[in-house]
Formats: structure tokens, sequence, C-alpha cells
């Protein structure tokens, strides 16, 4: 079983809420005070490993610019990244009801429908919505 630790409140930032900290298979103890402000998500049926994976084929494609400044791609079109982010990916949609439909499906279509939850921290922000025109280093 996958244990996802997402940001629940954020005394300083609320842009957090939802963001996720980290995944850990269900051997890992996540109590103390270092989780007070955390939501942990436990998925049944997946590993750690496997949703890290499922994470990793959706990352967002960037790429550098020559004056340094950083892009995203959005479809076909490249997005200035004028406001960076702590983590990749957020849950903030999710809610407990979610588990219920997510404990209820084959395990192989429960990473599919977890993704399909999953926000893209870079995509949430207003600022980082610009196209992009500047030549890029990595192409």
């Amino acid at each position: 079983m996958a244990q996802i630790v997402v940001r629940q409140t954020d005394i300083l930032e609320d842009e957090n809420q939802g963001d996720v900290l980290s995944i850990y298979e269900d051997d890992v103890e996540l109590s103390g005070a270092g989780y007070a402000s955390c939501a942990i998500i436990q998925i049944p049926g997946v590993t750690a490993a496997e949703i890290m994976e499922e994470v990793k084929q959706h990352v967002l494609e960037t790429r550098t610019h020559t004056d340094g400044t950083c892009a995203w791609k959005d479809g076909i079109t490249w997005r200035d990244i004028k406001k960076h982010m702590r983590h990749r990916i957020n849950l903030s949609g999710f809610r407990p009801e979610d588990m219920a439909v997510i404990e209820s499906q084959n395990p192989k279509d429960v990473k599919r429908a977890l993704w399909s939850r999953i926000k893209h921290c870079i995509k949430l922000h207003n600022e980082n919505q610009s196209p992009s025109f500047k030549a890029p280093i990595n192409e």
C-alpha cells in the first residue's frame, strides 16, 4: 500500500495546501509533530514505487531559455515560469469521499483514478500562463 503525504495546512503560505510532499510504502510510520499539518492518503493495492513511476510519466516538460529563465510545455504552447513551486504535484481537489471510489476499483485502475485528481503546481498559478517567445538552450 502506498502512503501519500499531502500538505493540509500551511501557516506561512496557503497556496501550498494540497501539495504532495512525499510518497512512502506502508511499512513507514508517518507520525509525530512533522506530520501535524499533513494528511496521509493511503492507497491500497498500489506500491509507492508504482505511484512514483506514474508521476514520472506525467511530469511536465520544461526548458531553460538562453537568459536563464524557464518555460513549461502546455500542449504545443511553451509558457514562461515566473513563479517556481516548491513541489511538483498537488492533490488539493482530493476529498475523503474520493477514497471510497478509489478503493472500489481494480488495483490496476487505482493509479489512473488517482492521477485524474492530481494537478501540476506550475499550472495552478496565473503568473505561469504567459506564452513564451524566448529562445531555448536545450532545443
